[in-house]
């Protein structure tokens, strides 16, 4: 099976791999390129160097060698910036075209989390990009409907608290508690009857498999 070229898109440190750790591991295991954008230093959240050090580590554990974009926009006010957003955004896809692309969810209480969501779909929807893959974050509304879940083991799930332990500076905010990760883990994998294993859970917008 050839490699693919996997996009992931995240407003803050730390929304990635809250959303999509076991999915960016497992697509690393498979030899495939990953590339992150981040669009801010979550400063609003604590130091901005601090806060990009612990992102850039987290990404070390879950992909090494990932190609990581760092992008500096103002947190909290991505709104403001949607044009110089998109903008950038699209010079970053255009030059990748990824086969696979994760991104936030419309459905999150978060602006910047929104804002994300429009601008990376405006770029996608457009392009030949076969799967765009929405993921969930702690800030997802209960409209978040998944009907895609990435299924793996208790033991393979310890790759994920790991990586996020990276973030020692968000460590106090109690969805990074373990028990709280895993109990959402658990009930995604619940609703698809599988008791015994742990689930990150994604909306799919478009999944296209070429014969």
């Amino acid at each position: 099976m050839s490699s693919k070229k996997v996009l992931f898109i995240g407003s803050h440190p730390d929304d990635i791999d809250l959303g999509c750790a076991i999915s960016m591991h497992d697509h690393y295991l498979k030899n495939d390129e990953i590339i992150n954008i981040v669009l801010t230093n979550g400063e609003k959240g604590g130091c901005p160097s601090k806060r990009s050090l612990e992102q850039k580590n987290s990404f070390e554990i879950l992909a090494p060698n990932s190609k990581n974009h760092f992008l500096s926009f103002p947190d909290t006010e991505l709104f403001a910036h949607i044009q110089e957003v998109t903008k950038k955004l699209r010079s970053i896809v255009l030059e990748v075209m990824p086969d696979i692309a994760y991104i936030p969810s419309q459905y999150d209480f978060h602006q910047d989390h929104v804002t994300t969501h429009k601008c990376a779909l405006t770029i996608l929807t457009n392009l030949r990009i076969p799967k765009i893959i929405c993921y969930e974050t702690p800030s997802t509304t209960p409209e978040f409907t998944p009907n895609y879940f990435k299924l793996c083991s208790l033991n393979y799930f310890n790759i994920k608290l790991e990586a996020l332990k990276c973030h020692k500076t968000q460590m106090t905010k109690p969805y990074f508690f373990d028990d709280i990760i895993l109990s959402i883990a658990k009930m995604r994998a619940a609703q698809v009857r599988c008791h015994s294993e742990v689930a990150e859970a994604y909306e799919i917008v478009r999944f296209v498999k070429f014969s």
